[in-house]
This record gives C-alpha cells, sequence and structure tokens, in this order.
C-alpha cells in the first residue's frame, strides 16, 4: 500500500498564532515592523497576531493596527555600557 502524504495548503494551516518582534530607532516603528505584520494577519488566517514592543515604545503600541495585542516589555532604550546596536546578517 501507498502512504498518503498531507499536502499543507494555505488551508489547511488556518488559525495559526503568529508573533511578530517590532523594530524602532528614534521613537519611530521601522517600516519592516508594519510589512511584518502584515504578513502575520494573511498567516495567522483566524488565529492570533501578536507584537511585541520594547522600552518607550510601549506608548506607541496604538500604532500597530494590524495586531490583535500588543504585548510591552518593560526596560530602556539605552544600550549597556560598550553595546552597539547592529543588525547581522547571516
Amino acid at each position: 500500500m501507498h502512504e498518503k502524504k498531507q499536502i499543507h495548503t494555505e488551508k489547511s494551516l488556518a488559525m495559526a498564532n503568529v508573533l511578530v518582534i517590532t523594530e524602532h530607532m528614534k521613537g519611530e516603528f521601522q517600516d519592516i515592523s508594519f510589512e511584518m505584520l502584515g504578513q502575520a494577519r494573511k498567516l495567522a488566517a483566524g488565529g492570533t497576531c501578536s507584537a511585541i514592543v520594547y522600552g518607550s515604545m510601549k506608548d506607541h503600541s496604538s500604532e500597530l493596527g494590524a495586531a490583535d495585542r500588543v504585548l510591552c516589555l518593560g526596560g530602556s532604550d539605552d544600550l549597556p555600557k560598550g553595546w552597539e546596536a547592529r543588525s547581522i546578517f547571516l
């Protein structure tokens, strides 16, 4: 007998929960945050689309309208002494 393979389609993956970690610089969300939330909304397909904001951006969480909920993490926007912010591409 042949074993049937299940093929996942967009419809079969409905009800996913998706979490987006937002990026910000100088008090503004970066465009990539909004782009990722838009894609997360599509992927969630009836599930929950959540966003994480950090530091001072918690006061701007209302700007993330595509998110069903926004999780605000405390903290300071200041990096610890000796650290520097940079993107790493692998």
